[in-house]
């Protein structure tokens, strides 16, 4: 049975997983994660979700308040290699739109590499539109940005 929990971004299990993206994403991108990392950077006021299987974190995922208009920035989501394909992702991401309405929010945006096929497809999958590049992203060339009205 999966178990989440909302947290935040100082919870041990979010950390654990946290570390293995950021792997993750220099193994994909390499030097390219100069320009990313500092954007990676969460910041006290985000909204954490971790999911649980057996007590073992399966998938992470975040948000925060992009703007005074309604607007989030999904942040850190990840499966590990071993549970994917187990429909986690999907969960997480749901959760973290629900949650984001919770708060009165009224759109979610994101961002992801051109190289994250997968990631690609979980959001054109779940109704995410690709939009122009938004800032801090307006100009890198490997970046996609998406975005969902959350109604």
């Amino acid at each position: 049975m999966i178990q989440m929990f909302k947290t935040n971004i100082h919870h041990p299990k979010f950390k654990f997983l946290v570390e293995q993206l950021d792997q993750e994403l220099v193994d994909m991108y390499g030097e390219q994660m100069e320009f990313f990392g500092p954007h990676n950077i969460l910041k006290e006021d985000t909204f954490a979700l971790v999911a649980l299987q057996d007590d073992e974190p399966v998938a992470i995922g975040a948000f925060r308040e992009m703007n005074k208009d309604g607007d989030v920035e999904i942040k850190r989501m990840f499966v590990p290699v071993q549970h994917r394909g187990k429909g986690f992702s999907k969960m997480i991401l749901k959760e973290l739109e629900n949650w984001a309405k919770e708060k009165n929010y009224t759109c979610s945006k994101l961002e992801t590499g051109d190289k994250n096929v997968t990631a690609i497809s979980l959001y054109l999958n779940a109704g995410y539109e690709k939009i122009d590049l938004f800032e801090p992203y307006i100009g890198i060339e490997n970046s996609l940005c998406f975005a969902k009205k959350l109604t």
